[in-house]
Parts: C-alpha cells; sequence; structure tokens
C-alpha cells in the first residue's frame, strides 16, 4: 500500500496493490486508487483501477508478473501532486524472464493520468548493470526528498542482482528527481560491496529486501 495526494487536492488518498488479481483476462495484477474526501476514503465510484490493460500505460498483462507487487507515492515532478510508483518484478524485459520494471504515473487535479505512464527498468537508467533473469527489479520501493531538493526521489530495490562474481547479492537504485520527472541519468547505485558501507556482498543476500518477492 502507498499513501499520497494524488488530486491535489489535500486529502491523502489510498493505493493497494493486488499482485495476483485478474487483468486483461490473466493472473497479472492490478492497482486500486481510493481518493480520500469527506469523512472516510471513496469506494465506490471515486475508486481507480489501474493495471497494464489500462488506457496509457505500455506493454500488456502478462500472467503472473505481480504487477503492483510494491508502491510508493510522492511528488517525483515538484508539480505539486504526488505520482505513484508501481513495482512489476516478475516483468520480463526482452528475452530476460523476471527482470522487473518499475511504472510511474503521474498524478493530476482528476487523479492519476494513466497516459502520463512511464516505465524504469536497468536499460532505461545510467547504470552499468543491464537487465537479466531473476532480478527482480522493483520488488521494493521508497521514495522522499532525499537530496534536498523541494522533489522526490525514489530508491528501487533489486534484490537479485549479482554483484561482481556473488550471485543474488542484491542492490537498491536510487534516481532523482526533478522539475519534469524523475532524471534517469542521475542514478546512484547503492551495494554493500561499496567500501563506504559495512559489511560486504554474500551470495542470496537480497540486500534492498523487507522480504521475499515470491512472498
Amino acid at each position: 500500500m502507498a499513501t499520497g495526494d494524488l488530486n491535489g487536492d489535500g486529502t491523502p488518498d489510498l493505493a493497494i496493490g493486488a499482485p495476483g488479481d485478474g487483468a486483461g483476462g490473466v493472473d497479472a495484477g492490478t492497482v486500486r486508487i481510493f481518493h480520500g474526501g469527506g469523512n472516510k476514503l471513496v469506494i465506490s465510484n471515486g475508486s481507480v483501477e489501474i493495471s497494464r490493460a489500462s488506457d496509457g500505460i505500455p506493454g500488456a498483462p502478462v500472467a503472473g508478473e505481480r504487477f503492483g507487487s510494491s508502491l510508493t507515492a510522492d511528488d517525483f515532478n515538484a508539480d505539486g501532486y504526488d505520482d505513484v510508483a508501481i513495482g512489476v518484478p516478475f516483468a520480463a524485459v526482452g528475452v530476460n524472464a523476471a527482470a522487473g520494471v518499475v511504472i510511474t504515473v503521474s498524478g493530476a487535479a482528476g487523479g492519476v493520468n494513466t497516459w502520463t505512464a512511464e516505465v524504469l527498468h536497468q536499460n532505461s537508467l545510467d547504470v552499468f548493470w543491464s537487465p537479466s533473469p531473476d532480478t527482480w527489479f522493483g520488488s521494493f520501493l521508497s521514495s522522499g526528498d532525499y537530496a534536498a531538493a523541494d522533489v522526490a526521489s525514489l530508491a528501487i530495490g533489486v534484490p537479485g542482482q549479482d554483484v561482481g562474481d556473488v550471485d543474488g547479492a542484491g542492490a537498491v537504485h536510487v534516481v532523482y528527481g526533478m522539475p519534469g520527472g524523475l532524471n534517469t541519468n542521475d542514478v546512484d547505485m547503492w551495494r554493500e560491496a561499496l567500501a563506504t558501507l559495512p559489511g560486504k556482498s554474500e551470495t542470496g543476500d537480497g540486500w534492498s529486501l523487507l522480504d521475499s518477492p515470491t512472498g
């Protein structure tokens, strides 16, 4: 789940992921957004469902890709509306099964605008790793104004990432925000192998995870 003011009305909205839910006829996953207002969340006609079958969302639903496994909401483009980032950790990237992607959708006065959706993966970011099978990019998401720049940045967990010759050591990418959106050319790559961090990368660490991506 994630909370944020996605429609700019001053009241937090709630996004709930259902990664095993049906979308486009397959169990690909959905996200349901409930808008805050009045005395409680609007549960009926005020809710919005997002999936890979939604207009404007790139790609098509694929069974088992687990759209909505992770969520975070924050203002990544400094326009005054919180945006939502959606983890799809079992999505394929090219021939790489379960490489994982993150889909960002911008907030707007009427709620999230799916036509603004962008897909992030290791080929779209300025990082020295490329997508590979079973890395589960997007298994864990977090956000905040990490750079004290009055715009939010996005942290993306990649628990299956190999680090050097260490299999599944795990890593985190931090994509910094700026007016206009996340800056895919301004990305930090964190892993335990960094000299400034305690510990060392070990096989199967899954560094960046709160829980196993498979539940």
